[in-house]
């Protein structure tokens, strides 16, 4: 392959990651503006934007979940529900703990 082929290939290349780039970042913007519009109906349903801020919190990581934490939509409920829900998921984790360790094998 010559030098001018190795060129033009390694441009193609960026130009695929480019065009990559901006599809992901209008799917991005998509996504974000889906969201808003879940957030805004969720918010007419009672219980259902605390629920929501609590599936979001507890199923992401740390860094993100006190991103979430810290949204401008987010009730003030929220923070209690996630604790209690921490609290639930602990239990019933170390029930089942206990309960494979009581199993005979």
């Amino acid at each position: 392959m010559s030098k001018i082929q190795a060129q033009l290939k390694a441009l193609g290349q960026i130009k695929l990651t480019l065009e990559a780039s901006a599809s992901d970042e209008a799917s991005q913007k998509h996504v974000t503006n889906k969201l808003d519009a879940i957030l805004k109906e969720l918010s007419h349903t009672p219980d259902g934007l605390s629920q929501f801020f609590v599936a979001a919190e507890i199923t992401a990581t740390p860094k993100t979940a006190n991103l979430i934490a810290a949204h401008v939509m987010r009730p003030e409920d929220v923070t209690q529900l996630v604790a209690e829900r921490k609290r639930n998921i602990a239990n019933a984790k170390a029930v089942e703990k206990q309960t494979n360790r009581n199993e005979p094998q």
